[in-house]
């Protein structure tokens, strides 16, 4: 009398009756490359540079308002139209950075929370100089 097939696949746990694999895994995929797959901690660095990009730009703003004028209404560029382009330019990165991190979702809620402050701070600062 043999083996029947009963014992032998209540046995499949045993490594005599495993299949040998190769290196890589049929079932998975491979990965084509690890630059391309995104990661949580860029949202720090996108908050950084909307932050320092603001500041940049609130320094232009101000540097570039003519001396001469008191009132909101009557301000005028003193500066060239590059730097005004420059300015517009900083203040343009900083918008969608501050924003992007915002709307992240791997971003945690800390970095969410001081992204939207500082946006709506940098927005209320703008209009008011």
């Amino acid at each position: 009398m043999g083996i029947s097939p009963r014992s032998r696949w209540s046995n499949r746990d045993e490594s005599s009756y495993k299949e040998r694999r190769s290196g890589t895994k049929s079932g998975i995929r491979p990965r084509t490359s690890k630059w391309a797959e995104p990661f949580a901690d860029a949202s720090a660095s996108m908050l950084i540079v909307g932050q320092l990009t603001s500041l940049v730009t609130l320094a232009m703003m101000h540097a570039g308002k003519s001396p001469g004028s008191g009132s909101l209404e009557n301000t005028s560029w003193a500066l060239g139209e590059s730097a005004f382009l420059v300015t517009g330019g900083f203040g343009i990165t900083s918008f969608l950075c501050l924003f992007k991190v915002s709307f992240s979702r791997k971003a945690p809620m800390r970095r969410k929370r001081m992204a939207r402050i500082w946006l709506l701070s940098f927005l209320l600062a703008t209009q008011l100089t």
